[in-house]
């Protein structure tokens, strides 16, 4: 029913539900159900004892912009069977660069500089490691165990990411040589995403508590940018690594914030989550709770629209069969294409 790894990369057949109708914006309310379950009671009780999902990264290179990458789940029961990333167009044709199957999650997209790479992190049940694959699904390499929420170096060559209970902060070679640890505290860091002018931006927290962070590629100078008692996350660069896009959780909604690199001039722009940044700056890509579409709006939190509705159920072009997509889209991040 599932392609085999050979041949996981094509466009599938993604039919809409017949009963979806295109929401209007702004969505007045945003529980976060299942993305609180996904990172914030995750991080809140520890990396063993939730969903075995990480938080996410994103970066945000300049370019044109292409395709988004998102990860969707599949069930064929009550539970969740199965993870995949998948890309999507704003018309709407998707293609599935992961299909290993039942019972392996694969989430944390983020594309490489220029959009030729794609890295994630994958679970077989036992644990995340950290993955890369080409954008047409070829080439599918390990890079390292007990890894997730990968982000790329802007010349392409390491990528950053979380590892460890404490979820500490390592960056290590695209050929999987040289892991380094880049931090090592107690507060747990996750979300991490790399500029295009070389600074880390992360987030530092757990316990229902998290905190926007930046410091340079070796760890120094780092510096708190939001100080708050409401939990901060899913931080994502623009394109010119002079403002950041994050995520507020408090009080039982989510809403989407920007800022400076400094931290100065934040600004609350709507309601939402997982926001990335579009290559060429001019939108910011996000998801609403429960709705099936992913969303785009101005930096200044104006032309809120949506920009693709994603598909409800998968049919298999081979056999025919419907599965549903259950949860998602999650972990959103937007392709910079490759010059022509």
């Amino acid at each position: 029913m599932w392609e085999s790894a050979g041949e996981r990369s094509r466009e599938a057949h993604l039919p809409f539900h017949k009963s979806f109708e295109k929401p209007d914006l702004p969505v007045a309310r945003s529980h976060f159900r299942r993305r609180s379950l996904r990172v914030f009671f995750f991080l809140a009780v520890g990396l063993s004892a939730a969903m075995p999902t990480p938080p996410p990264a994103a970066a945000s290179f300049p370019g044109r912009s292409g395709a988004i990458a998102f990860s969707w789940c599949h069930n064929t029961s009550e539970d969740i069977d199965g993870c995949d990333v998948a890309t999507i167009t704003k018309g709407g044709r998707t293609r599935f660069l992961t299909d290993f199957g039942y019972d392996i999650h694969e989430f944390g997209s983020d594309w490489s500089p220029g959009g030729r790479w794609l890295a994630y992190d994958q679970d077989f049940g036992t644990g995340f490691e950290l993955k890369i694959v080409r954008a047409n699904g070829s080439e599918d390499r390990f890079l390292v165990p007990s890894a997730h929420s990968p982000a790329w170096s802007p010349n392409g060559r390491r990528l950053a990411f979380s590892k460890g209970n404490n979820t500490d902060l390592f960056s290590i070679r695209r050929d999987g040589k040289q892991l380094k640890r880049i931090v090592r505290t107690k507060a747990g860091e996750h979300s991490v995403d790399w500029s295009s002018r070389n600074r880390l931006v992360f987030a530092r927290g757990f316990g229902g508590r998290s905190e926007i962070w930046v410091m340079r590629p070796d760890g120094t100078h780092q510096r708190r940018l939001t100080n708050n008692k409401v939990f901060d996350g899913e931080p994502d660069w623009g394109p010119g690594g002079r403002r950041i896009v994050f995520s507020r959780f408090a009080r039982g909604h989510s809403s989407i914030f920007t800022m400076r690199r400094n931290g100065t001039h934040l600004r609350r722009i709507g309601p939402g989550s997982q926001p990335t940044w579009s290559p060429d700056g001019r939108l910011i890509a996000f998801v609403q709770e429960g709705l099936p579409a992913i969303y785009v709006m101005a930096p200044n939190g104006s032309d809120g629209r949506v920009l693709v509705e994603t598909p409800l159920v998968y049919e298999d072009p081979d056999t025919g069969d419907e599965f549903p997509l259950s949860f998602g889209p999650v972990d959103l991040d937007w392709r910079p294409r490759p010059n022509p």
